[in-house]
Formats: structure tokens, sequence, C-alpha cells
């Protein structure tokens, strides 16, 4: 029978740390805490990631955080102040998506 969970710890993780462990986990169908706990009582961390795969990754996470200055910018300056900004953003999110196919 399984221990009842009652003890808590709190991590600090950079973006693409965190975006990796929410990608691994959603990948196995599991909570990030239920993957965390997996790995800690296994002692290692198998990459199931290859190398293009982490980039994409990466480039999610920045694409992300563009959108996110974005909607803060519309919200304070109004969405015409953004017309450029959001252009790049879209060239770089066809980009992202040619590089699937």
């Amino acid at each position: 029978m399984e221990q009842p969970k009652s003890c808590r710890i709190t991590g600090t993780f950079t973006e693409q740390e965190f975006g990796l462990i929410k990608v691994k986990a959603d990948a196995l169908g599991i909570t990030r805490s239920e993957y965390v706990s997996m790995m800690a009582n296994k002692g290692k961390v198998v990459d199931t990631f290859s190398p293009d795969q982490r980039k994409a990754v990466t480039d999610l996470i920045g694409i992300k955080n563009n959108i996110n200055q974005l909607a803060k910018l519309a919200h304070t300056g109004g969405i015409n102040s953004m017309s450029i900004q959001l252009e790049d953003l879209i060239k770089k999110v066809r980009a992202f998506i040619e590089i699937g196919r």
C-alpha cells in the first residue's frame, strides 16, 4: 500500500527547465509533481528529447513570452502601438510551424 504524501517542497526553475518538466509530464499523462517525484525515486533522469525537440520547446517558451509582452503592451499603450512587434511575432510563429512540417 502506498504511503500518503504529507511533505511539500517548493523549487525554483528557469522557464526552460519548467517548460521541459511540463512537456515531459504531459507526454507521460502525469502531473508535474508526479513527474518530479518519479525522477527523485529513480535517482536519474533519462533525456527523452532530441536536440531539435529541446530547441522547439525553448522557441515556444520564447514565443509565449513575446505574446505575454504584447498583451501587456496592448493593455497599456493600445493595439496600434504594438503592430510592428505583432508582425514580427507572426513571422516567428509561421517559421516555427514550417520547421515542424
